[in-house]
């Protein structure tokens, strides 16, 4: 299962449709992108709709928005709901997307430093070499905003 509990059959799915994205983003084909990525969001739909609101489903729909304040209130919603279940590996995943979202994307220094302290402490309680990367890259970023 996810960290927050979907089985891994559904998740293997969500992944099998993401990679999908990921074939055709790799070309010129802007239809194909559009059709595989609306397969995507329709099959969370249908996995919100047997599993509720979950901060894995909330996530992965944010990643595949183009507007910025969309991905954030997923972002932020799926947070809330992995903290509230003490969901640290989805904490410490969703962190760094609100990071990046502020400092790469937006360059906002508030919103930054806010998610990165945040970051900071989901790495404290839930230890990943990726997103400590992303951590050092994101501050030192924000240093330089």
């Amino acid at each position: 299962m996810t960290s927050d509990g979907i089985s891994l059959t559904h998740w293997q799915q969500v992944l099998g449709f993401a990679e999908n994205v990921a074939r055709v983003a790799s070309t010129d084909d802007t239809v194909g992108m559009l059709r595989e990525t609306a397969a995507l969001l329709r099959y969370l739909d249908t996995l919100e709709s047997l599993c509720g609101r979950r901060p894995s489903i909330l996530a992965t729909r944010a990643d595949y928005l183009d507007e910025a304040s969309e991905r954030i209130v997923l972002l932020v919603e799926a947070f809330a709901i992995a903290s509230t279940t003490e969901d640290f590996e989805n904490c410490t995943s969703i962190a760094s997307s609100l990071a990046q979202i502020y400092i790469d994307d937006l360059g906002d220094k508030n919103g930054g430093d806010k998610w990165i302290g945040i970051l900071h402490d989901c790495l404290v309680r839930n230890w990943d070499d990726f997103e400590h990367g992303e951590y050092q890259r994101l501050d030192s970023k924000l240093a330089d905003l």
